[in-house]
């Protein structure tokens, strides 16, 4: 049973600066990608991270992993403050932090054969010899569906869905307990889809694996997350339990964002929630709730009062003034 968090987030943001000038630059503002957002990773679980491209959700995957330095805030994993750490103290930690990229072709070094690229960190970490580094490297190839003689192909030789076998590969070389998947299939065929969630199951069953699964594909995102949490324009909106949160969606957002997937099932038409107007940008985002500019339920106060984290129960949370 799931009972205590290996991740917890606690107003955590990350801000880019905005410079004008050729020859002095100043500092005219900040792109505010993650601002001041909170929730926990429990032990075991895969949380989906779900929104419209442009929301954060690729930038707080890289900063929960420091892969990106945070501005504000804290990223305790495993009861320990890893926001204070430097990049030697990191380096242990990060054995047991990985990440799957969106794009595995891109993120392989195309002079590396495959199992050069996935025995590569062993070597680095001086966690083993480069023959042992080779023999966890072909088991690992084994479990992700590759074959053996595929140890010595070059990434270009290998389709997506393969690629993305690789990466997955690269991720488990470590023995890791937390693993941020960051729009894995988003690339992929539909069928290969199914092929690499089906993978990613049997991985977190067999590696006892916690997973942060981020994805804009809400289909996928059900069939794989126990909980997940709705991200607009860097601040969070919704976050429950997976079943509970599609069955009776609380925030006007993550209603639009369901009203719009298609389903095959025979049943009463249900209605579409059409949002108007365009993504603020994050440079200047609106004063209060964010989604007032396409909310179909604005109120006044949206305009002026950012709404707080409610509690609606059954540890359903969501940020809107209408459960005020």
């Amino acid at each position: 049973m799931i009972t205590e968090p290996l991740v917890q987030v606690k107003d955590l943001s990350k801000y880019f600066p905005v410079t004008r000038g050729a020859l002095v630059t100043r500092k005219i503002g900040d792109i505010k990608a993650v601002d001041r957002i909170s929730f926990d990773i429990y032990d075991g679980e895969t949380l989906g991270l779900v929104g419209e491209s442009g929301c954060g959700k690729t930038t707080t995957g890289r900063v929960l992993l420091k892969l990106i330095e945070p501005s504000e805030g804290q990223i305790i994993y495993n009861d320990q403050d890893i926001t204070l750490l430097n990049k030697k103290d990191m380096s242990p930690l990060r054995r047991e932090m990985q990440i799957i990229f969106q794009d595995p072709y891109a993120s392989l070094n195309p002079r590396l054969t495959v199992g050069e690229a996935i025995g590569e960190p062993l070597v680095a970490h001086r966690l083993a010899s480069r023959a042992e580094a080779k023999e966890r490297v072909l088991e690992l190839l084994r479990v992700v569906g590759l074959a053996p003689f595929h140890y010595n192909r070059y990434p270009h030789e290998f389709s997506g869905g393969q690629r993305q076998r690789v990466g997955i590969a690269r991720s488990l070389v470590m023995n890791p307990k937390f693993i941020v998947a960051d729009e894995p299939v988003s690339a992929l065929d539909v069928s290969i889809q199914a092929q690499i969630i089906n993978l990613l199951q049997h991985i977190q069953a067999d590696y006892a694996l916690t997973f942060l699964f981020i994805s804009h594909d809400l289909g996928v995102v059900r069939h794989l997350s126990d909980r997940v949490v709705v991200m607009y324009l860097g601040r969070l909106a919704e976050l429950g339990n997976t079943e509970q949160l599609f069955a009776e969606p609380k925030h006007p957002y993550t209603q639009a964002l369901l009203s719009a997937v298609p389903s095959v099932k025979k049943r009463k038409t249900k209605q579409r929630m059409l949002l108007t107007g365009d993504v603020p940008t994050p440079f200047n985002p609106p004063q209060g709730c964010r989604f007032h500019t396409r909310c179909p339920m604005v109120m006044p106060e949206c305009k002026e009062v950012e709404p707080a984290w409610h509690d609606t129960g059954d540890g359903h949370f969501v940020a809107c003034h209408l459960f005020n």
